[in-house]
């Protein structure tokens, strides 16, 4: 098994899940599942998933959440104190089951979100920033609680200079008018 338990920055724990190859990927049937500690951080780096998507339970709290250049892998975790942050990656579907305050995807394609109502309920709700991304949804369950509903975060941004010389911006959204 390719996951290991380091202390890194003094009693800093991480879990490292990572260098998992397209063929070695093929042979992961069953979910990887890491158990953590609420000081605990996840690190899940390097894994090719593209011939057989990857899963990884995290089944109890943990501190923070990276995915690092990691293609067609899917994430179920609960509550994340930090954050959950995804990094040059591809294909990557991330599932809440508990709450987390902050999501944020640099350089990635692809990427869903499923947010659970404890997501919705934290104030401010969970919030997810993203940069050079294209493809990010944030899938929410209905009020009802009986469906979901897919949010594409906008990929275009609008920036001139005024008059008075001050940076503007606008969020352009699909299928909506100027």
């Amino acid at each position: 098994e390719n996951m290991t338990t380091t202390y890194e920055g003094g009693n800093r724990k991480i879990w490292f899940f990572e260098n998992v190859d397209k063929k070695a990927a093929m042979e992961i049937k069953e979910p990887v599942t890491v158990t953590t500690e609420t000081d605990q951080t996840v690190y899940i780096g390097k894994i090719d998933g593209t011939a057989n998507q990857v899963v990884v339970m995290i089944p109890a709290k943990c501190k923070a959440v990276t995915i690092n250049s990691c293609k067609k892998v899917a994430i179920v975790c609960e509550d994340v104190v930090a954050r959950i942050e995804i990094v040059n990656s591809q294909k990557i579907q991330i599932q809440i089951n508990g709450a987390v305050p902050i999501i944020q995807v640099d350089k990635t394609d692809q990427t869903t979100c499923y947010l659970s109502a404890a997501c919705q309920a934290l104030s401010p709700s969970t919030l997810v920033y993203s940069s050079g991304c294209t493809g990010v949804n944030i899938v929410t369950p209905t009020a009802d609680g009986e469906d979901q509903k897919e949010n594409p975060v906008p990929e275009q941004i609008c920036s001139y200079v005024d008059s008075a010389g001050k940076m503007q911006s606008k969020i352009i959204v699909a299928g909506e008018s100027e």
